[in-house]
């Protein structure tokens, strides 16, 4: 995605899992950079919470999503040997997508579902900055919109 960060006017709320969270780190440091905004900007304007794993991330973000302009859900799900993987991975992608439509707030899913950790670490900075850019662009589109 090449398209730069937006400028909003709001708060970006982000609810990063803790399972798997050397990976989950790098895609926060990734969001964070992709806002667009300086250190103190971030400080007082993107609310971080920190919750066990993927599947805790939709009911975070529904807690807390009140006054938000965007929310952006992380985490890092890996392949196993059981089928718990398409399980977290489905139920995380289609609740995310269901708060986005109830609470008409811009949800952005940066839960990555890889094949190994070495696949999670390759893509998690680059598409940790792609998520916070999407993250700046949809609390903008929704500040601008007609009818929120």
């Amino acid at each position: 995605m090449n398209q730069p960060a937006a400028t909003f006017a709001g708060r970006i709320l982000v609810a990063a899992a803790s399972y798997n969270d050397a990976i989950v780190d790098i895609l926060l440091s990734g969001v964070r950079q992709g806002i667009g905004l300086d250190e103190r900007e971030l400080a007082s304007r993107v609310d971080v919470l920190r919750v066990p794993g993927s599947l805790e991330v939709p009911q975070a973000l529904s807690l807390y999503a009140g006054n938000h302009s965007a929310m952006v859900g992380l985490g890092c799900v890996l392949r196993g040997e059981t089928v718990h993987f398409d399980l977290v991975c489905r139920v995380c992608a289609e609740q995310l997508a269901a708060l986005a439509a109830v609470t008409r707030i811009p949800v952005i899913n940066g839960v990555l579902t890889c094949e190994s950790e070495a696949q999670a670490r390759s893509r998690a900075g680059e598409r940790g900055v792609e998520f916070g850019r999407s993250a700046s662009i949809m609390a903008r589109l929704r500040e601008d919109a007609p009818d929120r």
